[in-house]
């Protein structure tokens, strides 16, 4: 372990055993009736994390690991928090401390083996031995466990999914407005991605937000993905239909409850690949995409299909620190999209993996020009 790491151990460990305390207090200890344990309990856990996420976000991993501790305060069982607080340690290079919050995430429920294997954060220490051997035996605790359950199959049924619907201040039900349809990124949800619309400075459109159909095991937050977990690339060929017709469908089903006249498509990362997809094979449909922090699937789309929507102006915001879908994702959608003619509007920034405000701004003021043609 580095130095670094035995600097910051006596704070971690003064943290926990304080937490320890906090989750298996004596009963005998504790005043039912005095008022300092009610404001405890009034701690904002959201805003705890948004701060923590936010740190990652800007890439200060050591305020993030504070902030994660302190959010873990009040919740010790939190999986998804002690998985965060081990990629922070990932990206810091401290290996040892990495794997002991990694292991401890899968004790308390984190269970999604193929996002541990993949993920970029623990590249600094993945070949370090404290980290690889724990990697090793999550590993073989993990594959027990799926055995132990049994396969998994995936039959086809019809189902109802929620969806998050933000209305301007003033709705006025005579009235039409433009309908923006959001589609949120792997391990988000339709409420968290719906949270945007207050960032848009007092919006005046009609803002949905589909929850992706497929939750995702092993987390302690809820969680989501528009494609089928664990993947399958046979299964997610026969899924994906079904997928596009959802989005379409929330379109279809808002048109008729509401005074659409306008509808653009938004997604982020995962949501953004949809995005690119479902609006491009259905540009009747649209009358714009905005494409933040993801990716295009040229091959899943097809040429053909890229031929018949030129007409569909696109926006695209990435930054230029993101280190989830890289940089040049963004660029090379650009180059496909103005190669075949696209009218394309590029924004790029220079924060990580994300959705910033001066973003939704950019991409607000080009909805209202591109109403205009």
């Amino acid at each position: 372990m580095s130095q670094r790491a035995f600097a910051k151990l006596p704070v971690v460990v003064t943290l926990l055993l304080f937490l320890l305390p906090v989750a298996r207090a004596d009963p005998g200890d504790i005043d039912p009736y005095d008022p300092e344990v009610i404001e405890q309990l009034r701690v904002d856990t959201r805003e705890l994390a948004d701060k923590a996420h936010d740190a990652y976000l800007q890439e200060d991993y050591e305020e993030a690991a504070r902030l994660y501790l302190e959010l873990l305060e009040s919740n010790v069982d939190d999986s998804a928090s002690l998985y965060n607080l081990a990629c922070c340690y990932g990206l810091m290079g401290e290996a040892e401390l990495a794997a002991v919050y990694l292991e401890l995430s899968v004790e308390r429920g984190f269970t999604n083996l193929p996002h541990m294997e993949w993920d970029p954060d623990f590249d600094p220490v993945r070949d370090e031995e404290p980290f690889a051997a724990t990697m090793d035996t999550i590993r073989a605790t993990l594959t027990r466990q799926l055995q132990s359950m049994g396969v998994p199959v995936f039959i086809r049924c019809r189902t109802y999914c929620p969806c998050r619907l933000k209305l301007p201040e003033a709705f006025d039900p005579e009235s039409t407005y433009t309908l923006l349809v959001g589609l949120h990124g792997l391990g988000s949800n339709a409420a968290r991605f719906a949270g945007l619309y207050r960032k848009f400075e007092s919006p005046d459109f009609v803002y949905v937000c589909p929850r992706a159909p497929y939750p995702l095991a092993g987390t302690s937050q809820e969680g989501y993905s528009w494609d089928v977990v664990p993947m399958d690339s046979t299964l997610s060929a026969r899924a994906a239909p079904l997928t596009e017709e959802y989005v379409l469908e929330a379109v279809r089903q808002l048109r008729q409850d509401l005074n659409i006249d306008r509808v653009y498509l938004m997604g982020f990362s995962q949501g953004c690949g949809l995005a690119y997809l479902v609006g491009l094979r259905n540009p009747g449909d649209f009358d714009g995409l905005i494409c933040f922090g993801g990716w295009m699937d040229r091959d899943a789309i097809g040429d053909d299909v890229l031929l018949g929507s030129t007409g569909l102006p696109v926006f695209i915001g990435h930054g230029t620190g993101d280190r989830v879908v890289s940089y040049e994702e963004a660029v090379r959608a650009r180059e496909i999209l103005e190669g075949f003619g696209y009218d394309v509007s590029f924004y790029r920034f220079s924060g990580a993996h994300t959705v910033p405000e001066d973003g939704l701004r950019a991409a607000r003021e080009w909805m209202t020009d591109s109403s205009t043609y």
